[in-house]
């Protein structure tokens, strides 16, 4: 009798890899980073203040997790001016890793290394059977050997495909081989140009098959479907705090206290303002009817550069407002109130040196205003985030914010409360599923077989397939190589196999593509081969004819019926060309 555990490979690794250090979350990394910087060090980096370092921060992290990774102290064979960068990195961390060591802290993405690696938990199994793993990385190859090494425990790597393709020296996949025969009559491909006639084609086609289907992309969170047709699909990524009303609020009025000019009586870029005025939820906040935004497209259409409440009582903006002085008194007096209370808003908000302050104004406006039918705990993940970020402003010291923004304070801590805000998961309510054709899924779910009859793929272009797989530190494939990073050919390698995965793992598959010469999209390469090595062909035509298209408008997007009779004429297709249109 024996007893099995199953893991993810990242569940196992963090049975393997331990710290007894307080570990930085990627929100609170930056935080730290940019408290260990002194003068002199703000000086050779270039950096003036916290948003300055966000991005270098981004690149510093990664580059010392790829280095844990491929077991290596520092890059070798560099150009002068990725030198010039690396050193950077290094002045950085030598008085980084003094800070973590006092403070005994650890960045989250770098507990994968030689030191926290620890074979205590994987020394109660007589075998460890890794499944479906095309690549391990330098430090899980050294880790493995390690294990591997322990009296009575056994190995074993199984793997999709021909034994051939996967070396069982380096951990990973070097080639992807196709099957020798399929039934290519189970695999039907159609070609669209553009994503409405993509997804008519789909809905066609879904509306006549029976039995389960599901569909899936290789980039789910760029595909908008359930934007389009909401009555038919939904997305699987999940909601954010970034969709909502409240945080699209504050991003709006933390982009116009950023745009405030001292050296013009602190005013307002009229651009910014006419952006801020544009928007739905900044109307319904600060109650600007048709009347007050007619009023200040009025004032746009003057071309101010800058935009204060000296402006009102100019007798320019007198005379502006002058075309019918009964009526017109009261609007003027109103759209004065509305630019007003923006204004001081603005003005309150630019002193605030504690997210408490923050917290206390959005009351003030009123959690119930950004509150939405489609969301169900907002406000609970808003409070979650506030807590998260007052663990940080204690990572600053007793001063908290004031010390890491010397000036702009209140500006600079907005910033932060809608960075913490963005990526942060909210629910949405649920939706009655029989009304819905499917979900788009990601591609690398389809290798299951599941209970599927039939998997739909979408977007297999060579937009999306094998994608960009550029990395941001822009070393260059041989670098990669000779510091043991992950390859762009082996990171090709392995989106490969899981399209093959996709493929052929299932019985019957319906794959759609787009070509579009101008935009330059055509069929993924991986595409290519598969039908070049099965002879299969693009489908003559479309199933969707024209009435079709015409019913699911009328139908879907139209409740006029006057208008979907113009619809249904051929005049409505013709374009009329007029001088107007040059």
């Amino acid at each position: 009798k024996w007893e099995a555990e199953c893991f993810t490979i990242e569940e196992f690794q963090k049975k393997i890899f331990k710290t007894e250090k307080m570990i930085l979350t990627e929100a609170k990394r930056p935080l730290t980073l940019f408290r260990v910087l002194d003068k002199d060090l703000k000086e050779k980096l270039k950096i003036q203040n916290y948003y300055d370092i966000i991005d270098f921060a981004d690149l510093f992290f990664k580059y010392y997790k790829e280095l844990a990774s491929a077991v290596k102290d520092r890059a070798e064979g560099l150009q002068e001016w990725q030198k010039e960068y690396i050193e950077k990195f290094e002045l950085l961390k030598e008085k980084y890793d003094k800070y973590l060591e006092k403070n005994e802290y650890i960045p989250n993405d770098w507990i994968e290394n030689r030191d926290n690696f620890t074979t205590e938990y994987a020394e109660k199994f007589k075998k460890i059977i890794f499944i479906d793993i095309p690549y391990f990385s330098p430090l899980m190859r050294e880790c493995i050997k390690k294990l591997n090494s322990l009296s009575g425990t056994e190995i074993e790597f199984i793997t999709q495909g021909r034994r051939e393709d996967y070396n069982e020296e380096t951990l990973k996949i070097e080639k992807v081989s196709f099957p020798q025969n399929i039934d290519n009559t189970n695999i039907t491909i159609y070609e669209t140009g553009d994503d409405m006639s993509e997804i008519l084609n789909l809905l066609y086609l879904l509306k006549k098959t029976s039995g389960r289907v599901e569909i899936f992309s290789p980039a789910p969170e760029k595909n908008n479907y359930h934007k389009i047709f909401p009555k038919y699909f939904i997305s699987q990524q999940l909601s954010v705090l970034d969709n909502t009303k409240l945080y699209k609020f504050m991003k709006i009025q933390n982009e116009l206290l950023l745009s405030l000019e001292p050296k013009k009586r602190m005013g307002i870029p009229s651009a910014e303002l006419k952006r801020a005025v544009n928007e739905e939820i900044f109307r319904e906040i600060y109650n600007i009817d048709e009347n007050i935004q007619e009023k200040f497209k009025m004032i746009f259409s003057e071309e101010y550069k800058y935009i204060d409440e000296k402006l009102f009582e100019s007798s320019h903006m007198e005379y502006l407002f002058k075309k019918d002085k009964s009526e017109d008194e009261q609007e003027e007096n109103k759209i004065f109130q509305v630019f007003h209370r923006i204004y001081s808003d603005l003005m309150e908000i630019k002193d605030y040196t504690t997210v408490t302050e923050f917290v206390e104004y959005l009351k003030k406006i009123g959690f119930e205003k950004f509150r939405e039918v489609n969301y169900e705990d907002i406000v609970e993940k808003f409070y979650q985030v506030v807590d998260n970020i007052k663990s940080s402003e204690r990572l600053c010291g007793d001063n908290g914010f004031k010390s890491l923004f010397e000036t702009g304070t209140g500006a600079n801590l907005y910033t932060l409360l809608t960075k913490y805000m963005e990526g942060i998961e909210i629910k949405e309510v649920a939706r009655e599923e029989e009304k819905t054709v499917g979900i788009i899924k990601n591609i690398s779910e389809a290798r299951n077989k599941g209970s599927a009859d039939i998997k739909y793929f979408i977007d297999i272009d060579n937009i999306s397939l094998p994608g960009n797989i550029r990395d941001s530190l822009n070393f260059t494939e041989s670098q990669r190589a000779e510091n043991g990073f992950m390859t762009f050919e082996e990171k090709k390698n392995i989106i490969k196999y899981r399209f093959a995965q996709s493929i052929f793992n299932n019985k019957r598959i319906v794959i759609f593509v787009k070509k579009n010469i101008n935009q330059e999209i055509d069929k993924s390469v991986f595409l290519d081969e598969i039908m070049i090595k099965y002879n299969l062909k693009v489908q003559e035509k479309n199933l969707l004819l024209k009435e079709d298209i015409l019913n699911i408008i009328s139908r879907n997007l139209v409740n006029d019926k006057e208008l979907v009779q113009n619809i249904n004429s051929e005049k409505y297709f013709t374009l009329e060309r007029t001088l107007d249109d040059f």
